[in-house]
């Protein structure tokens, strides 16, 4: 597992250091001290290929 980044102030994103279909992230709450595991659904075309997690990302596809 790795750290993928945080949400807001108090939550801890981690994720498997090489995800495969089917994918998942787990939120670490530190003022509660609880865990969630989310599924991440719609990636079966990429079925067998390896892909990482990325937090807050944002392409720029403005045409000039």
């Amino acid at each position: 597992m790795c750290i993928s980044g945080m949400v807001g102030t108090s939550a801890i994103v981690l994720s498997p250091r090489f995800q495969y279909v089917p994918s998942y992230v787990i939120y670490y709450n530190v003022e509660s001290r609880t865990i969630r595991k989310v599924g991440i659904q719609g990636l079966e075309a990429f079925q067998g290929s390896r892909f990482y997690t990325y937090l807050n990302y944002v392409e720029n596809v403005k045409f000039f």
